[in-house]
């Protein structure tokens, strides 16, 4: 396969083949203040709220694109109208692409947005329910639902205590107290093979382990995990990786703490050591004086995941899709712009099929 040109240019050259009076420039730190104004005041980028603090943004951004260099503001009128980020092709896993625009903005941009990030490889994007020009977007250029996800709320003003004391020979320690054990590498290792099975690029090599660890949203006194001793030494037999997270998807602004991950390794699976955590965080959440737990449950994980939760307290408040584009034939040809067409139309009726 070719390989693609850096984004801000594919940028550029769409906007301008289409006509859109938008200017694009490389996304940079002191761009944060106005580009969390943009997306706290657009409602249907209410899933990608952040707190007022650019190095939540930063790092956000630095998930999806680790060089740096993939990462574009557009500005309309000389406002954020949109920011774009694309990560590298990676050897195996389709590549995450970002693409935070208002869900009502012109389908001219959005399709400007879209083909900018279109490459030879593979590809993959979120959205939510409220974004539908950025997904018809998307079906024109050849991508397909491929999973859907629900953001879940659960209230922390009741009477929450803490769990049930641990069953026989587990600790259960914050994540300040795993590293001053030196068990975070074990906790990493951990949560690989407890996410072995999922759908998506779960698993975390060493350095996005730390940078996750060592980012300014995550919460070491929230992050909880069961430690069972053994002859062996410690091992994570659970753990929950939490972070401080502002959502705006029930359209006000709600400061929860967010489970990323809820994690049980299969050998010790069904003992209850999930809503274990669960419980001992919402207790701690509150007495921290948070109101609120969060989360986002695949719904089509094969655990059941959504209706644990459910079970548990928590309530949908808005739900997402994962859209996925392989390389096509147009790809491999670029100037054949009729197998292009065909290919896009075809897939955005599989779309529509599979999402019914």
């Amino acid at each position: 396969m070719p390989e693609a040109a850096p984004l801000l240019p594919r940028v550029v050259d769409e906007l301008t083949r289409r006509g859109v009076a938008a200017a694009a420039d490389p996304y940079r730190h002191e761009d944060a203040p106005a580009v969390l104004a943009f997306v706290d005041a657009t409602p249907s980028l209410g899933g990608r709220a952040f707190r007022a603090r650019s190095g939540e943004l930063d790092a956000f951004l630095d998930g999806v694109d680790p060089t740096g260099h993939g990462r574009v503001v557009v500005r309309v009128g000389g406002g954020v109208a949109a920011v774009v980020a694309a990560a590298p092709p990676g050897d195996a896993d389709p590549s995450a692409i970002v693409i935070l625009v208002d869900g009502d903005a012109p389908a001219v941009l959005t399709d400007a947005l879209v083909s900018a990030t279109v490459t030879p490889a593979p590809a993959q994007t979120i959205t939510t329910d409220r974004q539908t020009s950025l997904r018809a977007a998307l079906g024109r250029k050849g991508f397909h639902v491929v999973r859907r996800f629900s953001r879940m709320h659960r209230t922390l003003t009741g009477p929450d205590r803490a769990g049930a004391a641990p069953p026989d020979g587990l600790r259960i320690l914050t994540g300040t107290e795993l590293r001053r054990e030196g068990l975070l590498d074990e906790l990493r290792l951990t949560h690989n093979a407890s996410f072995a099975d999922h759908w998506g690029p779960m698993t975390k090599t060493d350095e996005q382990w730390h940078t996750y660890l060592d980012g300014p949203a995550f919460i070491p006194e929230l992050t909880l995990a069961a430690v069972a001793e053994g002859p062996g030494g410690p091992r994570i037999a659970a753990y929950a990786l939490n972070t401080h997270y502002v959502d705006t998807a029930t359209g006000r602004a709600v400061e929860s703490v967010h489970t990323d991950f809820l994690g049980v390794p299969p050998e010790y699976r069904r003992r209850g050591l999930g809503p274990l955590l669960l419980s001992e965080l919402w207790a701690r959440a509150a007495q921290a004086g948070l109101s609120t737990a969060s989360l986002g449950a695949d719904l089509e994980n094969r655990h059941r995941a959504a209706a644990l939760y459910r079970s548990l307290g928590y309530r949908e408040v808005e739900t997402a899709t994962a859209h996925l584009r392989a390389p096509s034939p147009a790809d491999r040809s670029p100037e054949d712009h009729s197998a292009a067409a065909h290919s896009g139309t075809e897939t955005e009726t599989r779309s529509d099929t599979e999402t019914g």
